[in-house]
């Protein structure tokens, strides 16, 4: 029953502590709410700018402090440290949440555009690509593999008659996974050698992004919710994607 819009009367003041900071380039990447943890948020929203600033900008080249999150999930961790290890001029800093930084130079970078994200720049997905299989040491494996992205663990966009159609997948040879169950290492680890992927709409797509630029994909979507998200990035990256189109979706869009 509650209405689905935020107005001002949702938001109350904090007491925060005021702490003065050196002068230094500070780098905006703090997010306002929850989504900034989010898997395919942080790497299709928010990474993009942090590769602009070192690629595109002179302030890339300087010594520059990464302002983050606290509390930030291990997948952000991991990817802040490959940074680190490229690129000797970035350290990163994270904001407590009842500090209030003063500071002369602060920076944000926006890459508002027209189109979704998703119909990424080459050189952004190819900089993420790079950064995880050296970070973590992998090796595209020789032998492929097949793999619906179950979202059994997930409470929407699950699909309802899911046990009657594990058989016709595993018959074709496809391991199921649930992406949000691993690290991000064995998330790499397991899609860097998937030439097919399926399944529902949902953050475990993204991982398409670290499959082989000729895998093909297969999404499935609730009659009533069809979204070009996952095709624009999988044209972005030279991958073949067809979808399928199920029944009407519930309440939470199974």
């Amino acid at each position: 029953g509650a209405r689905d819009f935020v107005s001002y009367h949702d938001f109350r003041p904090i007491l925060t502590k005021a702490v003065s900071k050196p002068d230094a380039n500070y780098f905006n990447m703090l997010g306002s709410h929850r989504g900034h943890e989010h898997f395919f948020h942080f790497l299709l929203d928010r990474l993009p700018r942090l590769y602009y600033l070192l690629h595109l900008f002179d302030l890339g080249r300087e010594p520059v402090t990464v302002l983050t999150n606290s509390g930030l999930p291990a997948f952000q961790r991991d990817i802040y440290r490959f940074i680190g290890q490229r690129f000797a001029n970035v350290r990163f800093e994270a904001v407590p949440p009842g500090e209030r930084w003063q500071m002369k130079r602060f920076y944000h970078l926006d890459d508002y555009q027209p189109i979704k994200r998703t119909l990424a720049d080459p050189a952004v997905l190819d900089f993420f690509r790079s950064l995880v299989f050296e970070g973590y040491g992998l090796a595209e494996p020789e032998h492929k593999r097949r793999i619906y992205v179950t979202r059994s663990d997930a409470k929407r966009r699950r699909i309802a008659n899911e046990p009657e159609i594990m058989p016709i997948f595993a018959r074709h040879g496809f391991d199921s996974l649930a992406p949000g169950t691993l690290s991000l290492r064995d998330q790499v680890a397991q899609f860097m050698s998937a030439d097919v992927i399926a399944g529902p709409h949902g953050a475990g797509l993204t991982n398409i992004l670290i499959a082989p630029k000729t895998a093909r994909v297969l999404e499935i979507f609730p009659a009533h919710k069809v979204k070009n998200t996952y095709f624009l990035l999988a044209v972005s990256l030279g991958q073949t994607y067809r979808a399928v189109i199920g029944g009407w979706g519930g309440r939470h869009e199974w």
